[in-house]
């Protein structure tokens, strides 16, 4: 009876550490395994079970910087800065093209993630990584060329990042 009542125990202990366990996402290429440039319908299914949900929100929006893009947030909205975790777009040929991450709950191999210092993703990526300002509050950090990676930061920390393919 205590052997099963000690397995109970590190089960339970276990499974909500297996929950918050990051997912990961190549820069300039994939999040959770999800390519840029996969079919969204393929994509968001992959997602959908990688992730344990479906999306949240989905859509179509006709004003996104003068052409049409279909959209997936996956996550919970965040009412400070009214993001999802994971915002994917797909373009009106149903290519996804941006990964918006806005979670600290997906990290590169290095281990960058939404939340990371500014020091550690220089560390991480080094002079491979092109710095602009953009605006008085954020520092843009870019990564690879037109497909890529930015990484937002505001505060010395890490507060999105897209991978993206335009």
């Amino acid at each position: 009876m205590l052997r099963k009542f000690t397995f109970a125990l590190l089960i339970s202990l276990a499974l909500p550490a297996l929950a918050l366990a990051k997912q990961s996402f190549i820069p300039g290429q994939s999040v959770a395994q999800v390519n840029l440039g996969t079919p969204d319908k393929t994509g968001i299914q992959q997602l959908s079970k990688t992730l344990g949900q479906k999306p949240a929100v989905s859509g179509k929006d006709t004003e996104y910087e003068g052409q049409t893009v279909y959209y997936y947030y996956f996550g919970k909205k965040d009412p400070a800065n009214q993001n999802y975790a994971l915002q994917v777009y797909s373009d009106v040929k149903h290519k996804i093209f941006i990964f918006e991450i806005n979670s600290p709950e997906f990290a590169t191999p290095e281990g960058i993630h939404v939340g990371s210092s500014e020091a550690e993703l220089v560390k991480a990526y080094g002079n491979k990584l092109k710095k602009l300002q953009r605006g008085a509050i954020y520092l843009k950090y870019s990564l690879g060329g037109r497909k890529g990676t930015d990484f937002y930061v505001k505060n010395q920390k890490v507060s999105q990042i897209l991978v993206r393919d335009y």
